[in-house]
């Protein structure tokens, strides 16, 4: 047989007592902690006592250990009463004031008299073949009934109302305090209470008794996870020692009443038995509880400084707008873990804040400059929680951070400009944001707000570098579009005026001969009209193909025969009759593989840098005098370590001046001078060829940067460029050798 009731009331007397003085001593400075500490620590006297009453062997030992008991019972309902109104923040002092005076009378009456309380104890349960005989309160004396009906049972249950009438107007981190609160006090006070049916001739077992050790367990779940008297108590080794000393315990008794019931002689083998498997036991037990505790009680706790510096020495670093928010968002993932995250930043063209980076969330959110959200931050500048009671009064805002599933709203402010706002979820844990988290949110805020206006105003700069590169790219096209088509109209000019074609061929008495000479020079002067209409349009299709980049598969390329097609065409456009032909020559290494790119991506390449040598070379000549050894050559070579084809444009014009170095790839960047001094030169080459202006030295490629851009993010490859100014220049370009699969 066992002795359930106080086995449960000795668990009960442990674990209420070691809670109680955790709870004083660390909260002693709040009024709720104390009246808590004194209730938890009268529920431990009652199970202390009721054990001892119980297992006693006599009549007057359990009378005098249920008048121990009792000390601790009578003062239960006054106390909870207390805590009640304080928590709930309800003011009746003349109520309390009234029952602590009749709680007083009873407790004294307890002490001193034997009839008025107690009355007498009688030894029940004798015939059970389950539970042992234990001795019980019966009957109860006059005052021990009024306490039991007016006081235990009146008292509590006018408490547990006013705790539902507050649960419904309570914030909702309140609301999880009474909920597990009441819950856990149910428990207690219903368990316990079944304690008085024997009281009262009830031949019924209080089994239910075992609900008091648990309601210790619930309220220490509130503690911890819902802050009930915002104390950061550590009880963990309360809860691992209770729950060891209760399973340690079980494994005693239950083995010893097994082996005694079935074994003669078993009670020494069961206690052999028991020691036995406790001892090898307890250890794994206790870790075994301290992992349950951790995971289902304690969330790790993070360094906030710490993360605080941490952030802020990225930000400062970073310049990219991406790259600021998706740390954040990060950062609040592994510290606070929250089901959600929203960053918005505001739109001024829609003038409303837009969804920019989130997790666990699939549509975009918009909110208005005008919704009930905003309009509180901007006035208050202050995170807005949902439970906070101060604004659940506020139905539309309720409502608005309801749709964005928002449990923290935090403005992200600068110099009074709401430029965003952070909308966090509830934590996975269940947790509330505690002061700890807002504190370290409202610096996040303020670090994250100037990192991302500085990101802004950079992007906002950008936007405008690119429209001037864009009136650049304008000026380069129409220069280029100009230049050819002046050409085609001075050639017509020539055709109609200068040599009067059209009215020569009218004269009907010019000869079959001079005929045919003016036939043929007409040809000739179509055909170059033809060829600067040609130009023009060339110019006008690399800068579209360039800006859409041309589609279809890549294959594995013949390097040397593409480059010889891309040589050919510009000897065939920039080798004129007046102007110096500069050699170009092509070495190429044996055995070369196939390059993993497109036979007009690498032609443009190739084209657009050929160009550029070209014009330096003559340019060099404008600057310092011809040089008949002046040569570009294309050097091809096999990186067999890094898989590439390495092609090498080398010229011998004037080079690159160190300080334009950093520049030469940056949009519509030139180093061919002003376009007086292209004119200058031109001028003095037409005046000494006797020819006109079609045969200027001018630039047909395109940028640099937009070679760059092909090369690197079409072919997949790398381009660089090595220099001594006035001693030319090399552009290296690498790309990968072909290869069957791509990535």
């Amino acid at each position: 047989m066992i002795q359930l009731y106080g086995l449960s009331n000795l668990i009960g007397a442990v674990t209420n007592s070691t809670i109680a003085l955790f709870v004083y001593f660390k909260g002693r400075h709040s009024k709720l902690s104390k009246i808590w500490a004194f209730f938890t620590f009268c529920v431990a006297i009652y199970g202390f006592g009721a054990y001892m009453a119980v297992t006693a062997q006599n009549y007057d030992s359990a009378f005098f250990w249920w008048q121990v008991s009792y000390v601790g019972v009578i003062l239960l309902p006054a106390l909870f009463l207390h805590f009640v109104l304080s928590f709930l923040e309800i003011k009746k002092p003349i109520l309390l004031n009234v029952v602590y005076v009749i709680t007083f009378l009873i407790w004294i009456a307890n002490i001193v008299s034997k009839n008025l309380f107690i009355g007498h104890v009688s030894l029940l349960f004798t015939d059970s073949r389950i539970y042992k005989p234990a001795w019980w309160v019966y009957p109860p004396g006059p005052l021990h009934i009024f306490h039991t009906l007016i006081l235990y049972f009146g008292l509590l249950t006018y408490a547990m109302i006013l705790l539902i009438k507050s649960y419904r107007s309570a914030s909702r981190f309140k609301q999880n305090q009474i909920k597990y609160f009441s819950i856990a006090m149910i428990l207690g006070f219903a368990g316990g209470g079944t304690s008085y049916l024997p009281c009262f001739g009830i031949n019924l077992y209080p089994v239910f008794n075992i609900t008091v050790p648990l309601y210790t367990f619930i309220i220490a779940y509130t503690i911890i996870r819902h802050q009930l008297m915002d104390i950061s108590v550590v009880i963990k080794k309360t809860l691992v020692f209770a729950s060891l000393f209760a399973i340690v315990l079980g494994i005693f008794i239950g083995i010893t009443l097994i082996t005694q019931e079935l074994i003669v002689g078993g009670k020494i083998l069961g206690l052999a038995i028991s020691s036995i498997i406790i001892i090898f036991a307890v250890r794994p037990l206790e870790d075994f509880l301290v992992k349950v505790t951790d995971k289902y009680l304690f969330q790790k706790k993070y360094d906030y400084k710490q993360i605080l510096k941490s952030f802020i020495d990225e930000v400062i670093t970073v310049l990219s707008l991406d790259r600021i928010l998706e740390s954040t968002i990060d950062l609040l993932n592994k510290t606070l873990h929250p089901k959600n995250v929203d960053i918005l930043l505001f739109n001024k063209h829609e003038d409303k804040y837009v969804s920019y980076k989130a997790i666990k969330r699939n549509e975009i959110l918009t909110v208005g400059n005008d919704a009930q959200l905003i309009l509180l931050l901007k006035s208050t500048n202050e995170i807005i929680s949902m439970e906070s009671s101060e604004y659940l009064s506020n139905k539309s805002l309720t409502k608005e951070m309801e749709k964005l599933k928002a449990e923290l709203i935090i403005p992200l402010t600068l110099n009074d400009d709401l430029i965003g706002v952070m909308i966090l979820g509830k934590k996975k844990s269940d947790e509330e944001y505690n002061k700890e988290d807002i504190d370290i949110l409202t610096d996040l805020a303020r670090t994250e707000a100037i990192a991302i206006k500085n990101s802004q105003v950079l992007n906002e700069l950008a936007e405008q570098k690119k429209v001037a590169d864009l009136g650049k790219m304008m000026s380069f096209l129409s220069h280029n579009i100009n230049n050819h088509l002046g050409r085609a109209r001075n050639r017509l000019q020539t055709i109609m005026y200068t040599e009067d074609v059209v009215n020569k061929l009218k004269d009907e008495n010019l000869s079959y001969d001079k005929r045919k000479d003016i036939a043929e020079k007409l040809s000739q002067h179509l055909d170059l009209v033809d060829k600067y209409i040609e130009a023009s349009a060339s110019v006008v299709k690399k800068a579209r193909d360039f800006a859409k980049p041309s589609q279809g598969a890549f294959a594995s390329l013949n390097v040397e025969k593409s480059l010889n097609t891309a040589i050919d065409m510009v000897k065939e456009l920039k080798y004129k009759k007046s102007v110096r032909q500069i050699p170009i020559y092509l070495e190429i290494e044996k055995g070369i593989p196939g390059a993993n790119a497109k036979e007009e991506d690498l032609r443009e390449v190739t084209i657009a840098i050929l160009d550029n040598a070209m014009d330096a070379i003559r340019m060099k000549e404008l600057q310092l005098g011809k040089d008949e050894s002046d040569n570009v050559k294309v050097k091809v070579a096999h990186l067999k370590n890094a898989n590439q084809i390495e092609i090498r444009f080398i010229d011998t014009g004037i080079g690159i001046k160190p300080e334009d170095k950093e520049s030469i790839f940056l949009p519509y960047f030139t180093t061919k001078g002003s376009s007086a001094l292209y004119e200058s030169f031109a001028r003095r080459k037409e005046i000494e060829s006797g020819n006109s202006q079609e045969d200027k030295v001018v630039g047909t490629g395109l940028g640099l940067d937009l070679v760059k851009n092909l090369v690197e993010n079409l072919m997949k490859g790398s381009m660089r460029i090595e220099s001594e100014y006035k001693k030319g220049a090399t552009f290296i370009v690498n790309i990968p050798v072909w290869s069957e699969t791509r990535i």
